[in-house]
């Protein structure tokens, strides 16, 4: 476990020039192409928002972060997939939102690499358990 410098911003909430922000894809648009640039600024994407709307600034995104509204809705799982396999991304994916223990080992497999985990219990169970099977049934393992 690792504490992150990042900072997710909610639409409405106020981040000033702070640095380690992750900006929902409604702010993150706002912003000049050059200050979209910059190695301290990120973006995240609700479920129902498309990885292509950012395929542009890849190159130059350090993270993204990808947000589960509710445990149920799987569509992040696609969008870490198409970021990494079809788009190339190398940088950081960052699962959001309601991120589940039982669901890690998924995120993991489908390209994310780091997870926002706010509730205590999940928190303690996936820093004192292994989130790796040694056998998948799926040929992507």
């Amino acid at each position: 476990m690792i504490e992150s410098e990042w900072q997710q911003v909610a639409i409405n909430e106020s981040a000033g020039e702070q640095p380690w922000l992750i900006l929902p894809l409604e702010r993150w648009r706002l912003l000049s192409a050059q200050t979209r640039r910059r190695t301290d600024l990120a973006v995240w994407l609700d479920s129902h928002e498309a990885v292509e709307s950012i395929v542009d600034d890849l190159q130059t995104l350090p993270l993204v972060g990808l947000n589960f509204p509710v445990f149920t809705d799987g569509r992040p799982f696609s969008s870490a997939w198409l970021l990494r396999t079809r788009y190339g991304f190398q940088g950081e994916i960052r699962a959001l939102g309601d991120v589940r223990y039982d669901l890690l080992e998924q995120m993991y497999r489908t390209g994310f690499n780091t997870f926002s985990i706010s509730d205590e219990q999940v928190l303690e169970k996936a820093a004192s358990t292994s989130l790796y099977f040694s056998d998948y049934y799926q040929a992507t393992g």
